[in-house]
């Protein structure tokens, strides 16, 4: 479980709990990350693709991600940015559906966060049609 609120932690080391957190399945630990009006935009046309908003509703997009895989092997970093309250993390995802699909997707998740919490991410994919593809299939 995450410590009390950290007013003055940055949005890369919030962004690297959240790894944490999702690796452990913590969902306690993610939901504690995130502001009471935090939105998460996710493009294209897959059934994931919208704009959540709200800690429930972005802890509950991960548990149907990781309830539609069937990998629990971890994203592999890439690399990980940071300016002023926002950070960018570029990870490589090895999406293994429960149809034996197999989908490398390099993705970029930008995030803001005020006050000790993440506010705002942007998940962008290097291909979004094989993503929403993907998904689509699973879901």
């Amino acid at each position: 479980m995450m410590s009390a609120i950290e007013p003055h932690a940055s949005a890369l080391a919030l962004l690297q709990r959240g790894l944490q957190a999702l690796a452990a399945s913590d969902w306690d630990a993610l939901r504690s990350l995130c502001d009471d009006q935090i939105v998460w935009r996710v493009p294209g046309r897959s059934p994931l693709a919208g704009e959540l908003v709200g800690p429930d509703a972005v802890v509950a997009r991960f548990q149907q991600m990781r309830h539609a895989t069937t990998s629990d092997r971890p994203a592999t970093v890439v690399a990980l940015l940071e300016g002023a309250d926002y950070a960018a993390i570029v990870q490589r995802n090895h999406i293994n559906g429960r149809d034996q699909t197999a989908q490398p997707i390099t993705a970029v998740t930008l995030a803001r966060a005020k006050d000790g919490r993440l506010v705002e991410l942007q998940h962008l994919v290097s291909d979004q049609y094989a993503v929403d593809d993907l998904w689509s299939r699973m879901l």
